[in-house]
């Protein structure tokens, strides 16, 4: 899923789109132990290989917390409510629409098109992946979402990309046109986006990527 990958971290340095969206990986699975192993990844990244092994040197996998899934899990379920849920929730409501991406040669919008906005608690469904500057591309199966508490400033996404299911999780601040999005799920890293929000519409400006995801609040 390194496509939604691109969508929270321009740079990808922390998976979904770089959102935003360190390393995006498409082999990683749901851990339920520790860190484990001297080289071993931690269990709250979810991510599982065969450097992870247990070994004498590592920390018990019991006594770790329990790993949400990177790109593994399962799509579907229930909407978990209003408020951001735990961090890494990998649930994609079950209303949440299919789409494909679609691609257009013209140029993406100028810097200063995005108007902010106040968000609201919620859940927010994505419904486009527009990419600019490219008249064709790949047109994965896609769905998305992202759950903001605007009380307690905190976010969730998920998305899923031909099924396979990523999440992140963290909080997040605005100023102007700008949301600065603060992952603390499964790694830690940070990035900032133009967005409008102009309820029920919700768009996020990925320059880096070039192009601009829209969500719909529920």
């Amino acid at each position: 899923m390194k496509n939604w990958c691109r969508l929270y971290l321009a740079t990808c340095a922390v998976g979904v789109a770089a959102i935003v969206f360190a390393g995006c990986s498409d082999d990683s699975s749901s851990s339920s132990g520790g860190a484990s192993g001297s080289s071993g990844a931690s269990g709250a990244s979810g991510a599982s290989s065969s450097s992870g092994a247990s070994s004498s040197s590592g920390a018990s996998g019991s006594s770790g917390t329990s790993g949400a899934p990177d790109d593994g899990g399962t799509e579907g379920g229930t909407e978990g409510g209003t408020d951001a849920a735990a961090p890494c929730d990998p649930t994609i409501p079950a209303a949440a629409p299919e789409f494909t991406d679609t691609y257009t040669a013209a140029t993406m919008p100028a810097m200063g098109t995005a108007t902010g906005g106040t968000l609201e608690s919620g859940t927010y469904l994505q419904i486009e992946l527009k990419n600019y500057e490219k008249a064709s591309g790949a047109t994965p199966k896609r769905k998305g979402v992202i759950r903001f508490d605007a009380t307690a400033k905190t976010f969730t996404l998920a998305g899923s990309e031909d099924g396979n299911v990523g999440a992140r999780g963290g909080t997040y601040s605005i100023a102007g046109n700008k949301i600065t999005m603060n992952f603390t799920c499964p790694v830690t890293a940070s990035a900032t986006f133009d967005f409008t929000y102009n309820a029920p519409k919700f768009e996020l400006y990925n320059y880096g990527a070039k192009h601009v995801d829209t969500f719909t609040k529920q």
